[in-house]
């Protein structure tokens, strides 16, 4: 069997492996070899009938192949390479090819984390000032609409909550005008769900990988993404290197409010996905966690 790359090549196919993280899509290694000898570790993503659009939140498979091709190249970032979009034949559906990045390792499991989410926060913040000027028709765009759909979604699954919870019932009247504002406010192009466990990390580069849900919405939620949950001293760490990766000149003087923001956003968002988390009696730190936002923001 032979693939052709979007060079004009063809490869023969060697060997197929299981991606053991494959995750929204089935995706496997494969290695290549080329005509003079030449072999090849690609990263294959399937569609395969998976529809994972998430309210507005993900696009598919041909989607982050998009963004691998027009967006991450053109800007130069570090990012595994392109290597084609392709359709198969039998179904028509779209498949990506991209770099298998060997003994890369996830920021999360990284011999020093805190360094590891570091370094990612410095990426983040030198990505965004780069996309800044970035405007791409294809592109998901978080609006209004998009951003209070999360509170009423939250507020229907959190039932479970709302008898225990006294304060929550005021949080979900007052958040959609704070969350329909951020649309407002300066947009970039954003990974959409920059978690530790999208971030691989080789040498002394990072690769942040599955673009399905890049986005232009407000840069400073990939930040809160990379550092929710972790220890304040370590969140604290990642904020001041993205801010001087970001904004040379030194941050907004209203940032801690954007990022107040980005963090009442990511709890709906998290809140409002899938009614097994947020029935779960687990969810409950996520929900202070969400309380004390909503008190630095005057929700409550």
């Amino acid at each position: 069997m032979t693939i052709t790359f979007d060079s004009g090549s063809d490869a023969e196919i060697l060997d197929r492996q299981h991606n053991p993280y494959s995750s929204t899509f089935p995706s496997e290694i494969i290695t290549c070899r080329f005509r003079d000898g030449r072999t090849l570790r690609i990263l294959c993503k399937y569609s395969r009938g998976c529809e994972h659009n998430a309210f507005g939140h993900r696009g598919g498979v041909g989607y982050e192949a998009s963004v691998y091709q027009r967006v991450l190249a053109p800007l130069g970032v570090s990012a595994p390479k392109f290597h084609g979009e392709f359709t198969e034949a039998d179904t028509g559906q779209p498949w990506l090819a991209i770099e298998f990045l060997a003994n890369a390792v996830l920021a999360d499991e990284a011999a020093d984390v805190p360094s590891a989410l570091e370094s990612a926060a410095a990426w983040a913040g030198r990505f965004h000032a780069l996309a800044a000027n970035v405007s791409l028709d294809f592109l998901n765009r978080y609006d209004g609409a998009y951003y209070t759909q999360w509170v009423s979604r939250t507020s229907t699954l959190a039932a479970y909550w709302h008898g225990r919870l006294s304060w929550l019932e005021q949080v979900f009247r007052r958040a959609p005008d704070l969350l329909r504002a951020i649309a407002g406010l300066p947009s970039t192009v954003i990974h959409g769900e920059f978690t530790p466990h999208n971030v691989l990390l080789r040498g002394g580069d990072v690769f942040p990988v599955d673009w399905e849900s890049a986005a232009i919405g407000l840069a400073e939620i990939d930040l809160i993404c990379l550092i929710d949950k972790w220890p304040s001293d370590i969140a604290s760490r990642c904020e001041r290197t993205y801010a001087g990766a970001r904004f040379p000149s030194g941050p907004p003087s209203d940032w801690t409010v954007t990022l107040d923001l980005a963090r009442l956003y990511w709890d709906f968002r998290w809140l409002g996905d899938r009614p097994d988390w947020t029935g779960s009696e687990k969810v409950g730190p996520r929900f202070e966690h969400l309380r004390r936002t909503a008190e630095r923001l005057g929700l409550l």
